[in-house]
């Protein structure tokens, strides 16, 4: 299996790896816009704006970017 060093797009499906990330990391803070109902929504809205970073295949960092109209 090859192995991932870089910059991706997130999805839905990574939604497991993100939350465990931002559970585990120290300085931020969770709330009910991270359940995975209103992260999906958000990812529909901001389309195309969201980042994974991987190291080894392994989540080492996301990017959120977001439209305000």
């Amino acid at each position: 299996m090859k192995q991932i060093t870089g910059i991706q797009e997130m999805t839905i499906q990574d939604y497991e790896a993100c939350i465990a990330l931002w559970k585990r990391t120290p300085g931020i803070g969770l709330s009910g816009a991270d359940a995975k109902d209103a992260i999906e929504q958000f990812l529909m809205r901001n389309h195309g704006l969201s980042f994974l970073y991987l190291v080894k295949s392994k989540l080492v960092g996301t990017i959120y970017l977001c439209i305000r109209s």
